[in-house]
């Protein structure tokens, strides 16, 4: 074996991704390691400032590094890490909040990916960059005609000279467009390109709309000209008329939040599906889907109480997707006699009725969940005991669980993931397996705990990152 080989075995494998762990490697006697030019070369590597980065890895190394996370940076110190590495592809500055000038990023002659927030003026530095997001920034203006990707949350877009027709990816989140005039939101102004000429992204594969004012029924002409489109997500719009979707020829994700006509799926061949249910006798419609595997069902009135009991008509459904790989019926009502579905691995029965009694007959519906997200209900302690052995990773928030509960989940042989924020647990007893760990912010652990979790390289963060690891791994499966 080369030495890259070894190195990326001994620093990338264990992902050298904070000042902790480069403190953990020095002490132990491999700052020769660090100090090669190609250890750190596509580790991804956090640090709150440049200088901080600067401090703890040698110039040498920085100049191999390929990605990059800063907590807090400026124009000049941008200047000064294009100057040390020349190599950087990827630069998250996600968390940066005092951007005020980008210019110093036209110096990264290799930067294809970036990612930024609350910059007031991005404007032409785009160049060679291949995927781009943005949140909370402004006025954005520019060439984007080298894209791939592109997000955008919360900004505001003056002037978009170009947009690459060879786009695959575009998700738009409360974004709009300013007339350079009068400065007022409007639809339309001539010489940049608007979302109207969405039609003209001929290769466009992901698309996402959420809170955007111009997401019409009239917009939804240019979203049926997207023939290669294979993922739609469209949440908070005025769209109402979805049957575009039957010009989609290789479709295969749909997110909606919004009540229409089901008939639509009869010409539709779905992987996952996501969108609310107002007429349980609407699911009939989804047995001609026998290529589902994920199957989001959404209770049109969920903030304000549970939906009914669909036991009866998912007896009937599920049979029909023999596929099914993930199931989320959150804030439903009581389930109860399901068929067997030995092919779902990831379930999600949040806010349910669920008490220990009926959980006994949901596990056995279920016997080889890999997953499985259970906040809010009634399950205690003993409903704990008759968690599937398969299980990897467990979502029991605000549950009625105590120490001894989360100490017996110890019988679990391959429990990698636990969420136990709002639980009353105060002492921590994990089984060696548990590597990710999701605490509420009313535990009050020993110290000397949460320093036997981090000897043991156990991964704390809060429930909403829980959350977005589960739907990660979700996606990840298909």
């Amino acid at each position: 074996m080369d030495f890259p080989a070894v190195i990326w075995q001994v620093v990338g494998h264990y992902a050298v991704a904070s000042l902790a762990d480069l403190e953990l490697l020095s002490r132990a006697g491999l700052r020769s390691v660090l100090d090669h030019p190609l250890a750190l070369a596509h580790a991804p590597l956090e640090f709150r400032t440049y200088q901080e980065a600067a401090a703890y890895i040698s110039k040498k190394v920085l100049g191999g590094v390929r990605k990059l996370t800063l907590e807090s940076t400026c124009s000049q110190a941008l200047a000064h890490l294009a100057a040390s590495a020349p190599n950087l592809q990827e630069l998250d500055l996600g968390q940066c909040d005092n951007l005020r000038q980008l210019t110093a990023l036209t110096c990264f002659r290799r930067l294809h990916t970036l990612q930024m927030r609350n910059c007031n003026h991005c404007t032409k530095f785009y160049r060679g960059l291949r995927e781009l997001t943005m949140f909370q920034c402004s006025p954005i203006e520019g060439d984007l005609g080298n894209l791939q990707k592109l997000k955008l949350n919360g900004c505001v877009v003056n002037h978009i000279s170009h947009m690459s027709p060879t786009l695959s990816s575009l998700d738009l989140h409360n974004t709009s467009w300013v007339d350079r005039l009068d400065k007022m939101t409007v639809w339309g102004y001539e010489g940049g390109w608007m979302p109207d000429q969405l039609y003209e992204l001929e290769s466009l594969q992901e698309l996402k709309l959420a809170h955007c004012e111009f997401v019409t029924n009239a917009f939804a002409r240019s979203i049926g000209h997207l023939k290669r489109l294979r993922s739609l997500t469209i949440h908070g719009c005025s769209l109402t008329d979805f049957a575009f979707i039957a010009e989609l020829p290789n479709l295969q994700d749909l997110d909606v939040d919004h009540a229409f006509d089901w008939t639509v799926f009869r010409s539709a061949s779905l992987r996952t599906l996501t969108l609310p249910c107002q007429d349980l006798s609407n699911l009939a419609m989804l047995k001609s889907q026998k290529e589902l595997r994920m199957l989001r069902l959404r209770w049109h009135n969920a903030m304000f109480l549970l939906g009914p009991d669909l036991s009866a008509e998912l007896g009937q459904l599920l049979p029909c997707v023999p596929n099914l790989h993930t199931l989320d019926l959150s804030y439903w009502g009581e389930m109860q006699g399901l068929p067997v579905c030995p092919s779902v691995r990831f379930l999600a029965v949040d806010g349910c009725t669920i008490w220990d009694h009926n959980f006994a007959t949901l596990a056995k519906s279920f016997p080889n969940l890999h997953t499985l997200s259970m906040a809010y209900t009634n399950i205690t302690n003993a409903g704990l005991k008759l968690v599937p052995l398969s299980v990897r990773h467990l979502r029991i928030r605000g549950c009625n669980i105590t120490d001894s509960g989360v100490h017996a989940l110890g019988k679990l042989p391959q429990l990698h993931g636990l969420d136990i924020s709002g639980c009353d647990v105060v002492r921590v007893v994990l089984s060696k397996t548990v590597k990710l760990l999701a605490l509420g912010n009313n535990l009050h652990l020993e110290q000397s705990h949460l320093l036997a979790l981090r000897r043991r390289r156990v991964k704390i963060v809060n429930t909403e990152q829980f959350q977005t690891t589960l739907e990660h791994l979700t996606k990840s499966s298909f």
